[in-house]
């Protein structure tokens, strides 16, 4: 009798099991990682960037929000998962109770494929599992086929100061292009701005023949180095990271005589981001160009911006101001990161062979 009694119990017990009766198992998603259980909330999630040329970068803004009521977030770093994605910004990130913070998340490309992903954010809610962000990427071919020749203006608007090391290519660069448009048939202007704190703009604001701009950069460098003269007083007192930026891209902007039916543009070399007034520098220049004037003046104009500067110091430039678009956004530019194209020179001047010819990232 008693081993009968044994037998029911062992099959109620297996019935309840299988029934669902009891308590339910823990799960996890269907990638075997736990869930985040915190206050992160990021939009969008997904992720999905528009495609993408090879050697081209698109940027998409994401928003960091801390939902919770009673403490701060603190975001400690973020991974991901190849190095074609990069998320922009100062880690750790400290994000007040109901408060939000826009981080920028940019792709950039080597090479023709799929980089989609996770995107893992780690923050300080131990032991809480890493909010993952999926993001859906991919890259693909550059056109072979180049637009048909357009006329281009194009001023270079350049930071000459004393932590700029790449002078040398940009002159290389730029002495290969002067040689390969004209045999190509293509008809090209340019310009040269350069800025430090205060800001030349070279030729009175004429565009200049290949000669007279090659001797105008020559004048900013040191003849035995090719990079910038410490011997001029523009060098001598800078002892700010940040630059006059915005104060050269807004003269470059409304000094140079642009054709009407010419493409304009405007190429930014900058190893550093910019200030605001009513900054001023070390050698007390003031900053007189604010982030909205500068863009005004763009947009104004019909000027495309195409920057080549740092990523991770690229507020307003490459990333977002507050959540508002960046310089290069609102004027349907492009940009590069500065180590990527000025560690070689093919970098820097198959991108102004690009600018010249019309090959575009769009």
């Amino acid at each position: 009798m008693q081993s009968r009694i044994l037998v029911v119990i062992a099959f109620v017990a297996s019935s309840a099991c299988s029934s669902g009766i009891g308590p339910a198992p823990e799960t996890v998603p269907a990638s075997g990682n736990p869930p985040y259980e915190g206050t992160l909330r990021v939009t969008p999630d997904p992720v999905r960037v528009a495609d993408t040329l090879e050697g081209c970068v698109r940027s998409v803004v994401l928003k960091f929000e801390n939902s919770g009521s009673d403490s701060a977030l603190r975001i400690d770093r973020v991974e991901t998962p190849n190095d074609a994605l990069r998320v922009a910004g100062d880690f750790p990130l400290d994000i007040a109770a109901g408060r939000s913070h826009f981080v920028d998340l940019h792709f950039a490309p080597a090479e023709v494929g799929d980089a989609s992903g996770p995107i893992e954010i780690f923050t300080a809610e131990s032991p809480l599992a890493a909010y993952r962000l999926e993001v859906i990427a991919v890259a693909s071919e550059r056109r072979d086929a180049r637009e048909s020749f357009r006329p281009l203006d194009l001023v270079v608007v350049l930071d000459v100061s004393t932590t700029m090391g790449t002078l040398p290519r940009l002159r290389d660069a730029v002495r290969q292009l002067f040689d390969s448009v004209p045999a190509a048939g293509g008809d090209l202007r340019i310009g040269l701005t350069t800025f430090v704190n205060d800001v030349l703009v070279h030729g009175g604001g004429a565009f200049l023949d290949p000669a007279e701009f090659l001797r105008e950069l020559d004048t900013q460098l040191d003849p035995d180095t090719g990079t910038p003269n410490f011997d001029l007083p523009r060098h001598q007192l800078n002892f700010d990271f940040q630059e006059n930026s915005l104060a050269a891209l807004y003269r470059s902007a409304t000094e140079f005589p642009f054709r009407r039916d010419a493409r304009r543009v405007l190429l930014l070399i900058t190893d550093d981001t910019f200030l605001e007034p009513p900054a001023v520098f070390s050698d007390g220049t003031p900053a007189t160009a604010s982030f909205a004037l500068v863009a005004s003046a763009l947009e104004e104009h019909g000027i495309r911006l195409v920057s080549i500067h740092a990523g991770a110091r690229d507020r307003g430039l490459s990333s977002n101001v507050d959540g508002e678009p960046s310089l290069v956004s609102r004027t349907g530019g492009t940009w590069r990161e500065f180590a990527d194209v000025t560690s070689n020179e093919p970098g820097l001047s198959g991108l102004l062979l690009d600018l010249a010819v019309g090959r575009s990232c769009d």
